[in-house]
């Protein structure tokens, strides 16, 4: 599958590149973005806040293309489309219409964010209402994001609607833009062999044929064969299938932008191979390919590779190297999918064969013996239940092990407290300049200084970390402001500026920090019950401080006693 770039012109044509690099989005101050090296310095957000969103655009495709910083990327196209509205102009509608593409491909290719990348698609495909001459590069789109998901989950149903969205694009792309019908074709013939239904492109094949030819245009002699050579596996003709691709191959540039052409070319060619018999041929050829995966970061490209490894090993009788081929297949691939989805969804393929065993059983019933039929009933049984306690088994299993990681890194942040708190007053010192044009139209009639905030945010603060009184169920925001000396306003103001929380939830997070350190201190609170603690540090009721203690930590406070148990001990 083609993927795309981005430059000046909108929804540009997609060029190969560097794809799919694995990286964690963090949150990025109030713009809600990833939080990278840029990210920590809020004096680069003010500098990108300032900038016209054409600026924006082009910053965040030098950041993809050039320098590949996610990130930052991811930053740019943000805040680019916080100025998205439905009445705007047609000029500014286009620009939106770069950054929401821009901030898809960066969501789907960079970020494995699925929801997100497809929100992105959902407002792309409201501006293509008003902008009908774009439709076909955001159907594109569509089925490129289906086509991901179905390669990286293996849900042909998936393929089927990439298909659909293909062929749309395809018959909405004026011959004129012959680029973007080079890439729809590409991903059409593509998804068109994986389902099968090769033959259902007869029609667009005869329009792509007429096209006019372009000098130099290799990618319209790559589509040519790519066609032929499909048609041809189609028809099981492999060897001449085989001879298509090589001839695919050669006719790539050798230059960076195309090395995902020429994996897709060498997996063909390995494909055909195998289809012959020619297994070790494949493998030798499926090396070649995932040496340019990994050049390229190409994580799908990689999966892709380690699967028909697996096949050909397996097929070869080389147990050994097939069980490492799927061992790393599987590894990749629980860093790229959602793990418990993918188990949900394996769970369910399971139950879903023992259905079909168990019918078949009945409908040979009357064939079988009483004794016979009781007997396979049992194994099914004794199947399905071994199967369902070796899933809970090796859930209960990861749910053990992250949830001692949660509370190791809370007992971490307990103990680092004071100086993660010193390093947070200096960020929220530099936070307060960054947000001030955010706050303002909240707090437009305060007349409340800068000096002023800084100063009652040191007493507030002294007051959280120092008065026990905070832990009394009667503590409120009035009460902190008498001794702070000031006024409810002020103080909820300083803290929803400074904290961007109200004062429900700043109070909270230092009563659940308390909290955590009663129930760790094993030798002074182990006599307590948990809802003993709750009262201790103001919690009026056992289910809001359960709500409240896990929104902090991650775990429920039994979980965290029997951690704290464990490691006392």
């Amino acid at each position: 599958m083609r993927q795309p770039t981005f430059s000046k012109s909108f929804f540009s044509p997609l060029k190969q590149g560097q794809l799919l690099l694995f990286l964690l989005l963090f949150p990025c101050l109030s713009l809600g973005v990833a939080n990278g090296n840029a990210a920590r310095q809020p004096a680069f957000y003010n500098y990108l806040q300032r900038l016209p969103t054409n600026q924006l655009i082009a910053k965040a495709a030098h950041y993809v293309e050039a320098t590949d910083n996610a990130d930052s990327a991811l930053a740019c196209y943000t805040i680019a489309t916080s100025r998205y509205n439905s009445h705007m102009k047609e000029q500014d509608l286009r620009l939106m219409g770069q950054a929401f593409t821009g901030k898809w491909y960066v969501y789907l290719f960079n970020f494995y964010d699925y929801p997100k990348a497809y929100e992105s698609l959902i407002t792309l495909e409201e501006i293509a209402a008003r902008l009908p001459d774009i439709r076909s590069r955001v159907y594109n789109n569509f089925g490129i994001f289906y086509q991901t998901l179905a390669e990286q989950g293996g849900d042909r149903r998936q393929d089927s609607l990439a298909l659909s969205y293909y062929r749309k694009a395809f018959w909405l792309t004026s011959a004129a833009d012959g680029n973007t019908l080079d890439l729809v074709f590409t991903n059409l013939v593509s998804v068109a062999e994986r389902v099968g239904k090769m033959g259902s492109l007869r029609r667009e094949w005869l329009r792509y044929k007429w096209l006019p030819q372009t000098r130099g245009n290799h990618y319209r002699l790559y589509n040519y064969r790519l066609y032929e050579a499909n048609l041809l596996m189609a028809q099981r003709r492999y060897a001449d299938a085989e001879r298509v691709f090589a001839s695919q191959l050669r006719g790539l540039p050798q230059e960076e932008s195309e090395l995902r052409y020429h994996y897709s070319a060498c997996a063909d060619v390995a494909r055909a191979q195998a289809a012959q018999g020619h297994y070790a041929d494949a493998i030798a050829t499926l090396t070649k390919a995932l040496a340019i995966a990994r050049q390229q970061n190409m994580k799908d490209a990689e999966l892709e590779a380690y699967r028909l490894m697996m096949d050909a090993y397996a097929a070869l009788g080389d147990s050994s190297r097939a069980e490492q081929s799927r061992y790393r297949y599987l590894c990749l691939k629980d860093t790229l999918l959602n793990y418990q989805q993918l188990t949900g969804v394996n769970e369910l393929r399971f139950l879903n064969q023992m259905r079909k065993f168990d019918e078949q059983i009945q409908a040979n019933e009357h064939k079988r013996q009483t004794q016979q039929m009781l007997m396979l009933i049992a194994i099914g049984v004794a199947l399905v239940v071994g199967v369902l306690l070796i899933v809970l088994w090796r859930k209960n299993r990861r749910l053990r092990q992250s949830n001692a990681n949660l509370y190791d890194k809370t007992v971490a942040m307990l103990r680092d407290e004071e100086e993660a708190r010193r390093r947070r007053e200096e960020l929220e010192r530099q936070l307060a300049e960054s947000n001030k044009a955010a706050a303002k139209e909240k707090y437009q009639t305060s007349h409340l200084a800068e000096d002023n905030k800084t100063g009652l945010m040191e007493r507030i603060r002294e007051v959280m970390e120092t008065s026990d009184e905070i832990y009394t169920s009667g503590f409120s925001c009035d009460r902190l402001a008498q001794m702070v000396g000031s006024n409810y306003k002020y103080v909820s103001q300083v803290i929803n500026e400074t904290r961007h929380c109200n004062f429900s939830a700043f109070l909270n997070e230092y009563r659940i920090k308390e909290a955590c350190k009663r129930i760790s201190d094993t030798g002074a609170y182990g006599n307590l019950t948990i809802e003993a603690i709750s009262n201790s540090v103001g919690f009026k009721s056992r289910s809001s401080f359960v709500a409240a203690f896990k929104r902090f930590t991650g775990l429920t406070p039994s979980e965290y006693h029997r951690l704290a148990m464990i490691r006392n001990t």
